[in-house]
């Protein structure tokens, strides 16, 4: 995401077993039939005392699938 680019309010954190991803919520909403895009599935992820989406996913493919979607 470059600095400066949409609504600091549009940035979601997603926790993946420690592995901090940031990426935007309109990106996510590309992919309404999955987990993350899906809101009302994704909120029930989410953690309000740090602010962030907590996964206990497996991280190595989680990062193989940011890199192809994200």
């Amino acid at each position: 995401m470059a600095a400066g680019s949409g609504d600091p309010g549009d940035r979601v954190v997603i926790n993946v077993s420690g592995m901090r991803v940031e990426t935007r919520r309109i990106t996510l909403e590309c992919f309404p039939d999955t987990l993350l895009g899906d809101a009302e599935r994704r909120d029930r992820y989410f953690d309000p005392l740090r602010n962030e989406y907590f996964l206990d996913r497996n991280r190595a493919s989680f990062d193989a699938i940011q890199r192809y979607s994200f």
